[in-house]
């Protein structure tokens, strides 16, 4: 397989995002706002690395010339580990399975801090897959 390019913003979720539970069960069990969001280790940079090492495009996709974004909310614990990795928007099902696949994949992250205490904390990723060589025929 092909390894896919890759764009992706990083951006935490707030409370609303349920993920299936309800706004009280999240109140009592994720952190809505904090001293310190969680992060992947290293930044950034780091992140954009992995993903550009571990993310392949699925040939089914590149066959059908396929590209979009594919949301991924998940939960990352007191201890950086990442949990519940689900679809919240989807592009095709081989997109969306190599996009959980990568992100359960994850090393731990950095946690959230909560006054001075690591807490659990929701995040959402958007993984963008563009086929390969076609960001390049555009800015010709």
């Amino acid at each position: 397989m092909c390894k896919a390019f890759l764009f992706f913003v990083i951006a935490g979720i707030s409370g609303d995002c349920a993920f299936g539970q309800s706004a009280r069960e999240q109140v009592d069990t994720v952190m809505v706002s904090g001293d310190r969001n969680a992060s992947f280790p290293g930044g950034a940079d780091s992140m954009m690395s992995y993903f550009s090492l571990n993310l392949r495009y699925p040939s089914k996709a590149m066959e059908q010339k396929l590209e979009g974004e594919v949301m991924v909310g998940f939960e990352i614990d007191e201890t950086g580990v990442i949990h519940n990795a689900l679809v919240l928007s989807g592009l095709a099902e081989e997109c969306d399975k190599e996009a959980i696949r990568v992100v359960g994949a994850m090393p731990r992250w950095v946690p959230a801090l909560q006054h001075g205490k690591p807490v659990k904390t929701l995040f959402r990723l958007p993984i963008y897959f563009q086929l390969p060589g076609k960001h390049e025929e555009q800015e010709r």
